[in-house]
């Protein structure tokens, strides 16, 4: 998946589902087990970190 600017992902929510899917390159079924493993290493586990307490 190439990199999408942020312009286009700014107003995800103003896509139709067939834009949203091609721009994320996907389709309703989702993405196949060797595409996830390529999104894997090229971008990282898809997890939350964390939070610090930043609160006293």
């Amino acid at each position: 998946m190439e990199s999408k600017t942020n312009d286009q992902l700014s107003n995800f929510w103003q896509l139709s589902i067939n834009d949203a899917f091609k721009l994320l390159e996907t389709q309703a079924t989702g993405i196949g087990t060797a595409e996830a493993i390529k999104r894997l290493k090229q971008y990282g586990a898809n997890t939350l970190k964390k939070l610090i307490n930043l609160i006293t």
